[in-house]
């Protein structure tokens, strides 16, 4: 038996909105980033949203990771560009994140969270999951 799925997409960019819906994939809808889905969602995936440094706000993801979490009901997973990347290996306006600052917020949230800091090599990226 095959359960109904739903897929809410939330992008930065309107060319990958447009492109998404023109595939005609079923049930599938995408807001642009100025909306936050509505109700609650069993997963919430942050791919590639915390690319850029905010030189105004350096730890902005941390609320933005807290509102995931909020609106999931099962888990969050949310990868960041590492601090311990290689500096040969970064760029001046990206963000780099620094695993313990992570770990620490995580725990503060709640006692089943996991980082996977292994699958990159040189540990220049890494992967959060935050479970209920």
């Amino acid at each position: 038996m095959r359960l109904p799925l739903h897929y809410t997409g939330v992008d930065l960019n309107p060319a990958m909105v447009e492109l998404a819906t023109s595939r005609g994939v079923p049930d599938v809808s995408l807001l642009p980033v100025t909306e936050t889905p509505a109700g609650r969602h069993d997963y919430v995936f942050l791919s590639g949203v915390f690319q850029f440094a905010d030189p105004d706000d350096p730890l902005y993801y941390l609320s933005m990771l807290e509102r995931a979490y909020d609106i999931s009901g099962r888990a969050v997973a949310a990868n960041f560009l590492s601090a311990n990347r290689p500096a040969a290996a970064r760029a001046p306006d990206e963000l780099y994140a620094d695993p313990s600052v992570l770990m620490r917020f995580a725990a503060a949230l709640t006692d089943r969270w996991r980082i996977d800091h292994a699958y990159h090599p040189q540990g220049a990226d890494f992967t959060i999951a935050l479970l209920h």
